[in-house]
């Protein structure tokens, strides 16, 4: 493929117009399929679906296989311990190429989706907070705290449900 994220968004785009010719029973079949991969006590507490907003997390993280999801292909604690900590463990120009990806897949993502279509901005991504702050100094940013027994229970489902995705399991 020559332009593979403008190839796969064409592709999708040609699914959704079929879909909301049928009542959109297409992509909710195909969706139910992949749920199922996850199973129902993982998608009880990650609550998943096609025409939702989209996540910025997991563009980078599955899309690309950054994040932790690189963990389910390449188990090495010290990488996933310098991966996480971006400030720390990447030099400035680094960094600086970290955001410009994050900037230019999000500006990809709502060129592409755009017509009323929503962009998620939630992450798991705490060490980047600190880049993109930097380089978007009027940024707002809102921190939230769960429970962390639930939160504990909530990422063992979800990794339960990545590694058997990835056939680790």
């Amino acid at each position: 493929l020559f332009f593979p994220f403008l190839t796969i968004q064409f592709l999708l785009d040609g699914l959704e117009w079929v879909d909301k010719k049928f009542g959109t029973s297409i992509i909710d079949g195909i969706e139910k399929k992949f749920q199922k991969v996850l199973g129902e006590d993982c998608m009880a507490r990650h609550p998943m679906a096609y025409y939702e907003a989209e996540e910025d997390d997991v563009l980078l993280a599955a899309w690309h296989l950054t994040g932790w999801y690189i963990g389910t292909m390449f188990p090495d604690s010290d990488a996933w311990i310098a991966s996480g900590q971006q400030t720390a463990s990447y030099s400035e120009p680094e960094q600086d190429k970290m955001y410009n990806f994050y900037l230019r897949s999000i500006q990809k993502v709502l060129y592409r989706r755009g017509e009323g279509r929503e962009l998620l901005s939630k992450s798991h991504l705490i060490e980047f907070m600190f880049i993109i702050e930097k380089n978007i100094p009027n940024a707002k940013f809102i921190g939230t705290v769960r429970n962390p027994k639930d939160t504990f229970v909530s990422w063992y489902a979800l990794a339960q449900a990545a590694s058997k995705a990835y056939k680790l399991k």
